[in-house]
């Protein structure tokens, strides 16, 4: 707030408006409010954000803080969302069944077929869904639940309809809800409490597959080059130095001065400062940095990513003596390693995983926490008839499915008898050219013999009289 008097302080002029802690009282804007962060308790655990908005509190569930005070939040299952879902499967393959039935059924009273009646591409689908939809799901044979029949879903043996039993399946879905879900969802049960299934590929199959780390997954750190004393003095020498964070994120960190700042004061300015959102880069991305000392009172900063792509190095710094950082980088973290069902996996961050080719855990993806190596158990991927259903209507209706390759047989058929057809007109054209030469071969042969005929007749005729005279 400069303004002509030089003297940018003193309540007069533009100094009306400038803020300043030291002013005394009366003297351009007072602080009324101190800006602080929003604190949620949930079940005893403390939360902090830097707006009234907490997201990714609980799996599911945002929060908008409006007062202070105390709160129920009750979350339980919407079975009937979850069974009116089941419904449209069921509503939706009766619907692919009939359809499959007017174009490849056959009317028994008529004696008439349809189009695709006798179809082996059409058999196939029926019949692969049929055992799709009645057999035990692959993994859960010693489950609560192992098949539609039993979550109320049954077969009319007399029309192949699905047909839905809804007291059932809400019964089933409250009591096993875990069972259900593997039913119809692709599932990973691990034993190990720290092993947590990502996802599958697309030929990954449904089996039991054990789990060894050699090499856990590691954040990168930075630790500082010497210890920070109890307390420590922060001026315009030493109040400023620049993070990297993870190769791709630059923090600039401006800290509160002060006289005797104790380095528990030291570490929790920085924290705040990384955990805010004045360092929009760092927010955006969603990563973190945790701050603390060590056992010697260094400074160490860790990244809260895991894997090789985590790392935190000090790219500028002023006088940074009283807290022992220099610009220098820390050690970078590493990505997991190990094996899926013996096949040696790949590892990115926390995540080991296997790529195509790999034998049926090809495509497989789990999340391993903590740091013990060896044998982590193992887990067992259920696929799930939704999408056991899927991945069999897509191998047939898909690009290059079964359906895609028998209407490409259809039409080579097609070309071949256009080719036959072009071949017989050919020779029916050559045929009939023949038929007509012989034909006026034939004509004329007639004409040149109904000639002669008529000669010899006049002939005949004129020698007559002249016999008779004879007598």
């Amino acid at each position: 707030a400069n303004d002509s008097d030089d003297t940018d302080f003193d309540g007069a002029g533009l100094s009306r408006f400038a803020f300043n802690a030291d002013m005394g009282a009366g003297a351009g804007f007072d602080e009324t409010i101190a800006a602080a962060d929003a604190v949620m308790k949930i079940n005893g655990i403390e939360v902090t954000r830097s707006t009234n908005n907490f997201e990714n509190v609980i799996d599911g569930l945002s929060f908008s803080i409006k007062d202070i005070g105390t709160s129920t939040v009750k979350v339980s299952q919407d079975l009937g969302a979850v069974t009116d879902r089941v419904q449209g499967f069921v509503d939706k393959f009766n619907a692919l069944q009939s359809t499959i039935d007017s174009l490849a059924g056959f009317n028994s009273e008529a004696g008439v077929g349809s189009l695709l009646t006798g179809d082996s591409t059409v058999r196939a689908l029926q019949g692969q869904l049929r055992q799709v939809l009645t057999g035990v799901v692959p993994g859960l044979e010693n489950a609560n639940v192992r098949s539609l029949a039993d979550v109320g879903i049954s077969t009319d043996p007399s029309t192949g309809a699905l047909e839905f039993d809804r007291e059932k399946f809400e019964t089933e879905l409250k009591n096993n809800p875990d069972d259900v879900t593997a039913l119809f969802a692709e599932q990973g049960r691990a034993t190990d409490g720290q092993v947590e299934f990502v996802r599958s590929g697309t030929n990954t199959q449904a089996g039991k597959y054990d789990i060894n780390v050699t090499q856990v997954a590691t954040q990168g750190k930075l630790v500082g080059g010497s210890g920070v004393a109890d307390t420590v003095t922060i001026d315009d020498s030493n109040d400023e130095f620049t993070l990297e964070i993870n190769r791709d994120i630059s923090v600039n960190l401006k800290l509160a001065q002060g006289a005797s700042v104790s380095r528990e004061a030291l570490v929790a300015d920085i924290q705040a400062q990384l955990d805010s959102g004045i360092n929009a880069g760092l927010s955006d991305s969603g990563e973190a940095v945790q701050v603390g000392l060590d056992s010697n009172n260094k400074l160490t900063f860790t990244s809260g990513k895991y894997g090789a792509e985590s790392s935190v190095s000090v790219t500028s710094v002023e006088s940074g003596t009283a807290f022992g950082l220099s610009v220098a980088s820390g050690e970078d973290g590493q990505d997991i390693a190990g094996t899926i069902g013996g096949q040696v996996a790949k590892g990115d961050g926390q995540v080991l995983y296997l790529g195509a080719d790999n034998g049926p855990a090809s495509g497989l993806q789990v999340r391993v926490l903590g740091d013990q190596t060896g044998n982590r158990g193992s887990i067992n991927f259920v696929q799930g008839i939704g999408k056991s259903t899927v991945d069999l209507v897509n191998s047939f209706v898909g690009a290059e499915g079964k359906l895609d390759t028998r209407t490409s047989s259809l039409n080579r058929e097609l070309e071949k008898i256009q080719e036959s057809q072009v071949k017989l007109d050919v020779r029916i054209e050559s045929y009939r050219e023949r038929l007509v030469k012989q034909f006026s071969s034939a004509d004329s042969l007639i004409s040149r013999l109904n000639n002669t005929r008529d000669y010899v007749t006049q002939q005949l005729d004129a020698l007559a009289p002249q016999n008779f005279n004879k007598k």
